[in-house]
Parts: C-alpha cells; sequence; structure tokens
C-alpha cells in the first residue's frame, strides 16, 4: 500500500503524536536513559510479554548482569535464573550468545550500523529496528503488534499483519511514516499508542492524539480491525514423565537444544507418540530401580500446543553411577527444587509430585 497524504498531513500525523506521547508516554525504567544494553535487554524481554511482568525483571537483571561483558561472562544457569517468569527461553539463550559476540567482534560494544546489528543473534527486523533508533537514532521502523493494529485501524488494512503476505504492506507504511529526526520517539510513540489507547479491544478513541486521520473510526468500525489471524489447530501432546526421588533429592534432565525448553532443567520424560515406551522402561534406561507409580496428569498450552503430563513416581535407596552429576543429569535438593524448575510444566509438575505424595504417607512414599 502507498502512503497517500500531503507532506502537510504527514507533518500533522507526526507532531500530533510526538506531542502526545512527550507528553503521555509512561513511566518505564528502561526509559531513564538511552543506554544501547539497557535498550537492548527491555526490547527482548518485551518480545511476546507484558509490560507489567518484564518492569521487574528488566530491573534485576540490569542489576546483576549490567553491561555486554557482564553477561557474556555469566554461566547459562545463572541467565535463566533472572529470566525466570517472562517465558520463551531461548530468547535469553541468544541474548547471551550476543553478548559474547560482542566481547568477539564488536569491541565489547553493539554495533552502531543496521546491517551489523541485524546480524547478531536474536536480532529480527523489529529488534534491530528497535534498538539502532532507541539508542543510537538510526533510521529504522519498526513494527510490532501494537503498531499492526494502530496502522490497520488507520488504513482498514484487511489482512492481519500475522499473515506472511501482509508483512511487507505494513513494513512499507512504517517505513513511509518514519520521523527520521527522531526515530527512536517516533517508534516508541506508535508502540505506546498501541499498548495503551489503541488497544485490542475497546479502543479509546476520545483520547486518541491522531484520531482525525483513523479510517476505522470515521466508520465506526474499530472492533473490525485488524482481522483475527486464522489460528493455528491445536496439537495435543502424550507425555509420559518420571519424578524420581532419593534421600532428599530429586532426578533432573536438562532439555534437549530442539526441545521447547531448549536448555531449562525438568524430569525425564519422553513424548508417547515417537517411542514405545512405559514408565517402567524409561525408569529401566536410567539404571533405576522399583516400579513406578502413577499419580495423575497435569496440562499445559503453550503457543498451538496443549501438553498433558502423565506423572509417575518413584522413591529408591540409592542413586545409580550411571547418572552421575553432569550436564545433562543433576540430583537437586527437594527443599528449594522449585526454584531451579523455570518452565511452568515442570513446576506443575513438582506441585502435582508433592500433592499426591502428601496424601499418601502410609503407602510407598
Amino acid at each position: 500500500m502507498q502512503l497517500e497524504w500531503s507532506n502537510g498531513e504527514l507533518s500533522n500525523f507526526r507532531r500530533r503524536l510526538l506531542r502526545w506521547f512527550r507528553a503521555e508516554r509512561r513511566d518505564l525504567p528502561w526509559r531513564g536513559s538511552r543506554d544501547p544494553y539497557g535498550v537492548l535487554v527491555s526490547e527482548v524481554m518485551l518480545q511476546q510479554t507484558q509490560v507489567e511482568t518484564v518492569r521487574e525483571r528488566w530491573i534485576a537483571f540490569m542489576e546483576r548482569l549490567p553491561d555486554l561483558r557482564a553477561l557474556a561472562e555469566a554461566d547459562e544457569r545463572e541467565v535463566t535464573e533472572l529470566w525466570a517468569g517472562l517465558g520463551y527461553y531461548s530468547r535469553a539463550r541468544r541474548l547471551r550468545e550476543l553478548a559474547r559476540i560482542c566481547m568477539e567482534r564488536h569491541g565489547g560494544e553493539l554495533p552502531r550500523g543496521a546491517e551489523a546489528l541485524g546480524a547478531l543473534p536474536g536480532m529480527g527486523r523489529y529488534t534491530a529496528g528497535a534498538v539502532g533508533s532507541i539508542a543510537f537514532g538510526l533510521p529504522l521502523s519498526v513494527v510490532d503488534g501494537n503498531v499492526a493494529r494502530v496502522f490497520s485501524r488507520l488504513f482498514l488494512l484487511r489482512r492481519n499483519f500475522a499473515e506472511s503476505a501482509a508483512k511487507q504492506e505494513y513494513w512499507a507504511l512504517a517505513d513511509a511514516l518514519l520521523a527520521r529526526r527522531a526515530p527512536g520517539d517516533w517508534n516508541e510513540a506508535l508502540m505506546e499508542l498501541g499498548a495503551t489507547v489503541c488497544r485490542p479491544a475497546s479502543p479509546d478513541c476520545a483520547q486518541c492524539p491522531v484520531r482525525d486521520f483513523c479510517h476505522a473510526r470515521r466508520e465506526g468500525r474499530q472492533d473490525k480491525f485488524p482481522p483475527p489471524k486464522k489460528r493455528k489447530a491445536t496439537v495435543e501432546i502424550q507425555e509420559i514423565c518420571l519424578v524420581t526421588v532419593c534421600d532428599g533429592r530429586a532426578l533432573l534432565r536438562r532439555n534437549a537444544p530442539d526441545d521447547w525448553c531448549a536448555g531449562q532443567w525438568d524430569f525425564p520424560r519422553f513424548n508417547v507418540a515417537k517411542t514405545d515406551a512405559s514408565a517402567i522402561k524409561l525408569a529401566k534406561s536410567l539404571g533405576l530401580r522399583g516400579r513406578p507409580k502413577e499419580l495423575g496428569a497435569v496440562k499445559h498450552t503453550v503457543t498451538h500446543h496443549r501438553i498433558v503430563r502423565t506423572i509417575y513416581a518413584l522413591k529408591v535407596k540409592s542413586t545409580p553411577t550411571t547418572l552421575a552429576e553432569n550436564a545433562t543429569y543433576t540430583w537437586h535438593e527437594t527443599d528449594d527444587l522449585e526454584q531451579q524448575l523455570h518452565n511452568t510444566l515442570a513446576r506443575k509438575t513438582w506441585r502435582l509430585f508433592q500433592e499426591r505424595t502428601s496424601l499418601e504417607r502410609n503407602s510407598a512414599f
């Protein structure tokens, strides 16, 4: 789509939005400075995560890992712990990898060029645009969910930004509207407008500084835009999971790199559809003796996957030598185990284990 505004209309639109943003923007901790590292951390955390969830996590992260060097030298466990509660932990691993590359290739700083920024791990077009414009004043546009919603209503865009065929149209508009003299403020203003005024439901059009430009408002169809994205069919995954305890410790296994919670500690488990194994066979494959006891199941939904995990418990008197501490397996004290489990499904598993075994103190447990 080609922008059909005159130069005067475009200037007026930019002036209204920027004036509103500078007067009404939220007081967020990462807006206190233009430190490139702080901007980077905030933008990566804000991907698919609510601002209020990020607010305290960003502060804690920056206190522990205040610069690229500290992040590059931190071990993965520390970074994952600081990321707990934000979800999508692959972002944390890519951020740490990015820090190491900056230390090795860019003198311990984020590169200031658009091309070099975009080549870093996890720096897609949106993140590179946000960091480049806010931290370095580069004339780079951004489109996220909030910006796409604003554009859809302003120009009656009939395809959702989530559709690959529509992305070029949205990005072209972002480039055409970009206020190149203040690209950082401009991008934040668009995102702020979508987050606080042009909300998904019940947009506050009376408070919108650019309402006179909005076609959806003019036609009274704000609730019809953006059009809903096509939802993927839900895929159900059946898992069997083994919680093994021995002398006040529980057996954990680090998830494989290609797993949905890659690198995080969980309990030994397998996808029923991919193997004909049982809980007994799983225990034997780990060198564990005894007959696992079924406790029940927990459910968890992530993106378009619905996981149903059947949990088995096993108490052993000694730990097999095949499961000595290593990069894949660890025996962790049960007293603070929940703090070690950073994904929701693993915590649900441990809570069910505690609940069911505490009710069965007269049984084998």
